[in-house]
């Protein structure tokens, strides 16, 4: 099936004029482009995160004719673009294909722990377990518009005017951007306990308490560790408000809401990268002076500018582990 562009202007050397002032339009081959929908396939998966590639993979396994359209350059979300080392918990607990995958691309290079393969070989194991699967992957392809036929999507169009029909379709996008395009109802905020019965739901202060450095760094006892259920305080006492009174960087007033009830919060979040002490593998990058920026972003600890630059000098990353001497790193913005 195929189907010709939409036509938004025509060069006047292609418009002709009859004597009963009709337009008549010269279609000359070549002129304009002629686009071919694409093949019909049982699943389109959109989002190449780990979850959209292991609903891919695994469904080709299963036989289906699968495609995987990814809207940025590379498969594999924060996987293949920075982590390098994977928030496991109980290892017994990770099977199927989340274990195949960290199996391979712990095998690519001898001596990487299971879980802390660096992102290039991350991206390399998804690409090698895609391809053995058969399943046709489309990268750098936005979503433009989706169609459907009463709560049914049929098909989605993708930014280059390719037109995908599947019998299924998954949104393993970050953002979600097919369900919404779809009219699927959603909440950016925190729900209450009432409104799924969920009893932990909605608004839970923990309380602030002081923690010695050592039970900070301490292990909870999901990881085998002997520390508390979680962690969850400051070495020292750090007061909220600044010398005028006024809450630091990242501290909020006391919203006074009941327990479990709804707010408009969303879950933190943080970037992570790589960086390596190997010279000359990639190119050295200077990771700037926290005092040329927010001082008070990174050390809210401490009123006073050059105290914080020093109690944060040589650490303006947390590192939290390696993989082949590559440490990988966060920062909470």
């Amino acid at each position: 099936m195929k189907r010709i562009a939409s036509i938004r202007s025509v060069p006047r050397k292609f418009v002709l004029r009859s004597p009963n002032n009709t337009f008549i339009l010269a279609l000359i081959f070549g002129i304009f482009p002629i686009l071919c929908d694409a093949e019909p396939v049982d699943l389109v998966v959109y989002g190449g995160t780990p979850a959209g590639i292991a609903s891919a993979v695994v469904a080709a396994r299963e036989g289906l004719s699968v495609t995987l359209i990814e809207p940025t350059k590379w498969v594999g979300g924060m996987v293949a673009s920075g982590l390098s080392r994977t928030d496991k918990g109980r290892e017994e607990t990770i099977g199927g294909f989340a274990q195949e995958f960290l199996m391979r691309a712990a095998a690519i290079k001898p001596d990487t722990p299971l879980w802390y393969a660096e992102p290039h070989v991350n991206l390399e194991t998804f690409q090698t377990m895609l391809q053995s699967a058969g399943v046709r992957v489309i990268t750098d392809q936005a979503l433009k518009c989706v169609e459907k036929r009463r709560p049914r999507i049929v098909s989605i169009t993708t930014v280059d005017e390719i037109l995908h029909q599947a019998r299924v379709f998954i949104d393993a996008s970050y953002e979600g951007d097919l369900m919404a395009a779809a009219k699927v109802s959603y909440t950016v905020e925190r729900e209450s306990r009432e409104q799924y019965g969920e009893s932990l739901a909605g608004y839970h202060p923990m309380p602030i308490r002081p923690r010695t450095a050592e039970v900070i760094a301490s292990l909870s006892p999901s990881l085998d560790g002997s520390g508390p259920s979680y962690i969850h305080g400051t070495p020292i006492s750090i007061p909220g408000r600044d010398e005028d009174g006024n809450p630091l960087y990242g501290v909020f007033a006391n919203p006074g809401l009941e327990l479990g009830a709804a707010d408009h919060r969303t879950q933190s979040y943080n970037f992570r990268l790589c960086v390596t002490r190997r010279p000359g593998r990639f190119p050295r990058f200077r990771i700037s002076d926290p005092l040329s920026r927010r001082p008070w972003a990174f050390c809210p600890c401490d009123s006073q500018p050059a105290a914080a630059f020093r109690r944060c000098q040589g650490q303006p990353l947390n590192p939290i582990g390696t993989a082949n001497d590559h440490p990988n790193s966060s920062r909470t913005p």
